[in-house]
C-alpha cells in the first residue's frame, strides 16, 4: 500500500479523444506525516483537474477512509466518477450494493488487471469532459502532448484532466537517427582537409606525422558507421537528479520550479517514481526528473525500493545530463563514487551538486570542494556547483550549467580539424611501442558521435595502444576544445587498406 506518492501525469488516447490523466498516492483526509505530505499532493491535483475517478476496492469494501474521501470530493463541485476496482468475479459484484448506497450516479465494476469494465469508464470520463477534451486530429498537432508510457509531464496549458484517486490503502494495481559523419560525402571542407593530408601512399611515416589519404577517409568512414551514432530529437534537454536518500534531490526540482511539485519528507527514501516536470528559464526549455534515492544493493529492504532504484538508473539512459546530488555537510563518500561511476558509464553529460552548503561552515567550503574532487576524481571534468534548496543559493545556476553542459556534449569538430590536431599530437607525442616492439602508427581520426563525443582512430595495432595514452588523447582533446561536462570516448579500429580492383580484361 502507498508505492504511489507523487502525481503522475500521463496521456490517454481513446478512439477520437485525448486528454491528461493523473495518478495520485492514497488519500487520507486525516493522515500526518508522509502519508499528509502525500495528500497535500493529491488535493494539487484534485483542483487542476476537470473530472474526478474515485477509485475504490471491491475486495475490502467500503471503509471509513472510502467515505471522508467522498464527502472531501464532493465539496470540490467537479464531477465524480467512482470506479470499483478488482471486480473479477459474480461473488464481488456483490459489493457494488454497499457502493451504490453513496448516491452517486456513475458507479462502474472495473478491473484494471484484466480490463473489464474500462471502455464503460472512458467513454463516460469523455462524455463529462464535454468540449474541453480534445479531438485526437487537434492533439497530435500538439507538440508537447507527453506519451503515456514513458513520460509524466505536469499540465500545461488548456487541458482537459482526469485524476484518479484514491483512499490511503492505494486500490489500484499495479529519434534515434543516424549521424552523418565528417568526411563522408557532401562535406566538401572535410573532403579538402583529408587530402591535405594524402601523401599519394598508405606509407608509413617513421617521424609520427599522420599516414593517409582520400582512401583513409572512406575506411575511417566506413569504421566509424559501425559505432552507434546519433541526432538527439529536437526537444527539452531532460536534466536527471540523482543520488543517495535524502540529499536533497526533490527539494531542489521545487526550488527551481517554485511549488512544491514533489513530495519532500525527511524520511529517507520518499521519492519512488521517477517524476518529469517541464521548466522554462533564459529561453530554454527543461524536463527536470527527479528520481528515488540510490543505495547499496545490500542496503535495499523491499521490493518497491528496490524497483525504485532500477526506474531510477533507467532515467540516465533517458536524460541529457545528469545531476549528482552530494549531501555537502557529509560529505562525497564511497556511494556517491559508485553512483558517479554509473554516470560515466552512461556517457550522459553530469554536474555535481554539493546541496545543504548552508549547513557547512564558510571556513569549510573549500575542502569540501576539495574532497570531492579527491573521490571522484574520474569525473574531474564535470562543473561542481554548490547550492542550499533550503534558502536557493546557487539553485538559479543549475539550469544555465546544464545547457552549457549539453552544448559541450553536442558539440562536433570536423574531420579536418580532428586530423590537424591528430597530427601536430603526433610530433609531439607519438604512441609508444606495443609488446615486442611493434611500432604503433596512429592513421586518420574522426568524430564519429556526439552525445557523448566519439572519436575514433585508425592504428595498425589498435589493441597495442596503451589506455595510458588513450587517456592522453581524451585529455590532449578536451585541452584543445572543451567538451565540459561530457565524457569523451576514444575507439581504436584497425587501420584497414582498400584494395584496388584489378583492371578489366581486354579480349
Amino acid at each position: 500500500p502507498g508505492v504511489t506518492r507523487d502525481r503522475r501525469y500521463g496521456m490517454v488516447d481513446w478512439p477520437g479523444w485525448r486528454f491528461r490523466i493523473v495518478d495520485t498516492g492514497g488519500l487520507d483526509p486525516s493522515a500526518h506525516g508522509i502519508l499528509g505530505a502525500m495528500r497535500t499532493q493529491t488535493l494539487r491535483a484534485v483542483e487542476e483537474a476537470d473530472v474526478l475517478v474515485l477509485v475504490v476496492d471491491a475486495a475490502e469494501g467500503l471503509t471509513g477512509v472510502d467515505r471522508d474521501v467522498v464527502a472531501l470530493l464532493r465539496r470540490s463541485g467537479k464531477p465524480v466518477v467512482l470506479a470499483v476496482n478488482k471486480v473479477d468475479s459474480a461473488q464481488r459484484e456483490s459489493a457494488l450494493a454497499e457502493v451504490f448506497a453513496l448516491g452517486f450516479e456513475d458507479v462502474f465494476a472495473v478491473s484494471a488487471g484484466h480490463g473489464r469494465g474500462m471502455g464503460e469508464l472512458l467513454d463516460r470520463v469523455v462524455e463529462l469532459l464535454g468540449p474541453t477534451a480534445r479531438a485526437t486530429s487537434d492533439a497530435d498537432a500538439d507538440a508537447d502532448s507527453v506519451d503515456a508510457d514513458s513520460e509524466q509531464a505536469d499540465p500545461t496549458g488548456e487541458k482537459s484532466e482526469v485524476v484518479s484517486s484514491g483512499a490511503a490503502a492505494d486500490a489500484n494495481e499495479d529519434p534515434v537517427t543516424d549521424l552523418a559523419l565528417d568526411g563522408e560525402a557532401g562535406d566538401d571542407d572535410d573532403a579538402a582537409d583529408a587530402d591535405d593530408h594524402a601523401d599519394g601512399d598508405d606509407a608509413d611515416n617513421d617521424n609520427g606525422h599522420v599516414a593517409g589519404n582520400a582512401t583513409d577517409v572512406d575506411t575511417a568512414a566506413a569504421e566509424a558507421a559501425e559505432i552507434k551514432r546519433f541526432r538527439r530529437p529536437e526537444g527539452p534537454i531532460r536534466i536527471a537528479f540523482v543520488g543517495k536518500p535524502n540529499v536533497g534531490k526533490s527539494s531542489l526540482v521545487n526550488r527551481l520550479l517554485g511549488e512544491d511539485r514533489v513530495l519532500v519528507h525527511d524520511m529517507p527514501g520518499t521519492t519512488r517514481d521517477p517524476i518529469d516536470t517541464p521548466f522554462s528559464v533564459g529561453g530554454k526549455d527543461f524536463v527536470l526528473v527527479d528520481t528515488a534515492g540510490l543505495r547499496r544493493r545490500r542496503s535495499v529492504d523491499t521490493l518497491t525500493e528496490a524497483v525504485a532504484g532500477k526506474m531510477a538508473r533507467d532515467q540516465l539512459a533517458r536524460c541529457d545530463v545528469a545531476v549528482l546530488v552530494i549531501d555537502a555537510a557529509g560529505g562525497a563518500t564511497v556511494e556517491d563514487a559508485k553512483i558517479a561511476g554509473m554516470i560515466e558509464e552512461s556517457g550522459r553529460g553530469a554536474i555535481l551538486i554539493l546541496n545543504k552548503k548552508d549547513k557547512v561552515p564558510k571556513s569549510q567550503i573549500n575542502s569540501k570542494i576539495d574532497e570531492t574532487k579527491e573521490v571522484l576524481s574520474f569525473l574531474s571534468w564535470a562543473p561542481i556547483l554548490l547550492t542550499s534548496a533550503v534558502t536557493g543559493a546557487g539553485v538559479a545556476e543549475l539550469p544555465i550549467a546544464a545547457a552549457r553542459v549539453f552544448e559541450q556534449a553536442s558539440r562536433r569538430i570536423s574531420t579536418g580539424e580532428v586530423n590537424r590536431f591528430l597530427e601536430g599530437i603526433l610530433a609531439d607525442k607519438p604512441p609508444p611501442a606495443g609488446p615486442n616492439g611493434r611500432h604503433v602508427r596512429l592513421y586518420f581520426a574522426t568524430q564519429a558521435q556526439i552525445c557523448p563525443p566519439t572519436f575514433v582512430f585508425s592504428a595498425n595495432h589498435p589493441t597495442a595502444v596503451p589506455v595510458s595514452y588513450r587517456r592522453f588523447l581524451s585529455n590532449q582533446i578536451r585541452q584543445a576544445y572543451g567538451f565540459q561536462g561530457t565524457p569523451i570516448r576514444i575507439v581504436l579500429r584497425e587501420h584497414r587498406k582498400k584494395r584496388k580492383s584489378a583492371p578489366p580484361e581486354r579480349n
